[in-house]
């Protein structure tokens, strides 16, 4: 009974981690719209996270270091999390947004199965039901455009996707040996020293030119923070496959909120799209009960 417990309360701290990420890409968007870039935002948010959680651990006494039988797992994350990040803002360059978003959101499926192959424990028919429904609903409700593919940019979201495999697996791991403060820390400090890296020697850092751009950027860095820390509780409490399930709400909150609050426009399919994705969504919860 506890265990289910835990379930649901991971499933319910992935719901939040989603909609933090779904604010914060509302907010990346607009920040572009004044002068920022990418990798300045990826490399911005790393380090407002590192941050906050630094003045967590301070506040409440805990240690900054972990023991070095954690650093393969560590290791696994931050290479997650950089293959992540760094493959979908690729992707984005050399083929539609929507299709992009769809390559991505391959990772519950992939996630789930290889969670089943490492525990030796396959998962449930009920499970992959629910994943394969909501990525047709993603399908639906992202109408990706087939018309303009690009096999660097279709490499790069594949890259996106099965980053997300250590970035979940590995996660799941370390905080249920250590604690999920220290250890969000780690990564945050190593992500934001190799992508400011990679900026320096990339396209460059670019901060926006007036206080609304900066605002945006704060904002976006912020809502990536909390996200990043309800991730880390989530796969604490759930199992890996069942809280990158909730991932899947994240465009679709993405899309609603930019519905909401910028007054795009969705059509019928896209509508569809969200119901069926809740209802896979809702066929996750049942099965916790």
């Amino acid at each position: 009974m506890t265990r289910l417990r835990g379930e649901a309360l991971g499933l319910v701290l992935a719901g939040g981690a989603a909609s933090s990420y779904a604010v914060s890409a509302v907010m990346s968007g607009l920040a572009y719209g004044y002068g920022t870039n990418p990798m300045t935002l990826v490399t911005g948010r790393f380090a407002l996270a590192a941050l906050v959680i630094c003045v967590l651990l301070l506040s409440w006494r805990r240690s900054f270091v972990l023991p070095r039988e954690s650093w393969p797992l560590m290791a696994g994350m931050v290479a997650g999390s950089l293959g992540t990040a760094i493959g979908y803002m690729s992707a984005i360059d050399y083929i539609p947004v929507s299709l992009a978003v769809l390559i991505f959101y391959l990772f519950p499926i992939l996630v789930a199965l290889a969670e089943g192959i490492l525990e030796r424990r396959p998962p449930s028919y009920r499970l992959l039901l629910a994943l394969l429904v909501g990525f047709l609903g993603l399908a639906f409700a992202l109408g990706p455009d087939f018309s303009d593919l690009d096999w660097r940019g279709i490499s790069f979201g594949l890259l996106a996707a099965f980053s997300s495999l250590p970035l979940f697996l590995c996660a799941r791991r370390l905080v249920l040996r250590y604690d999920a403060v220290t250890v969000a820390v780690q990564i945050n400090v190593v992500s934001m020293i190799l992508t400011f890296l990679l900026a320096v020697f990339g396209q460059g850092l670019a901060v926006p030119g007036s206080a609304p751009g900066w605002l945006y950027l704060l904002g976006a860095c912020g809502f990536f923070a909390s996200a990043f820390m309800l991730q880390l509780y989530a796969v604490r409490n759930a199992s890996a496959g069942s809280a990158a399930m909730v991932f899947n709400a994240e465009p679709l909150l993405t899309i609603l909120i930019a519905w909401f609050f910028l007054g795009q426009a969705l059509g019928w399919l896209q509508w569809v799209g969200v119901a069926l994705v809740f209802l896979a969504l809702s066929l996750l919860v049942d099965r916790k009960r």
